[in-house]
């Protein structure tokens, strides 16, 4: 048998049912917004920290933010031009001056200093997520002055983001300039 409540008692049940499945509702779109600004957060992070790093001359740590192909690409552009001098060097010893922040990544890093200027990007850029999936993302970077807009690429590798930097300028030659112009 179904016991009878009165009508006051079912009105207030059912407001304080829909009281509690907006408070619900608020909560996880709360959470929501929390866990998709923590995710915005990590995708940018590696990116920005490469900049920042790289113009405080923190080589080594820039470093860290880079994809494996970035790195591999980075590496091999320097031993290339190592070759057009007629110098045989170790790929193992480019990065792991890479790694430290040695001579080799100190020249490196200040020829790319000299063809591009990280204060652009982090100062007078606007920074706007393209896309996040779940082992790629983008990211969209308008200059103030430029009419044209930049895209950055990551990728997760071991579950942590990494910036492409080469990926990003795969269709550019000046990373393999400033390698050639340096050693």
């Amino acid at each position: 048998m179904i016991p009878k409540i009165g009508l006051k008692k079912a009105s207030a049940l059912a407001i304080s049912a829909v009281g509690i499945m907006l408070l619900l509702l608020l909560f996880y779109a709360g959470a929501s917004y929390a866990y998709r600004e923590s995710a915005r957060s990590a995708v940018i992070s590696p990116a920005y920290s490469f900049f920042v790093n790289v113009d405080n001359n923190n080589y080594k740590k820039a470093w860290s933010y880079l994809t494996a192909m970035s790195k591999k690409s980075i590496v091999l552009n320097i031993e290339n031009a190592y070759k057009k001098d007629k110098i045989s060097i170790n790929p193992s010893k480019i990065d792991k001056s890479m790694k430290s922040g040695g001579r080799i990544a100190k020249a490196y890093w200040r020829g790319f200093l000299k063809s591009f200027n990280p204060r652009i990007v982090l100062k007078y850029s606007k920074w706007k997520i393209k896309f996040i999936h779940s082992n790629a993302a983008e990211i969209q970077i308008n200059y103030k002055y430029s009419k044209q807009a930049a895209f950055f690429k990551l990728f997760k590798e071991n579950n942590k983001w990494k910036f492409g930097l080469v990926e990003s300028f795969l269709n550019r030659t000046i990373l393999g300039d400033i390698a050639a112009k340096i050693f």
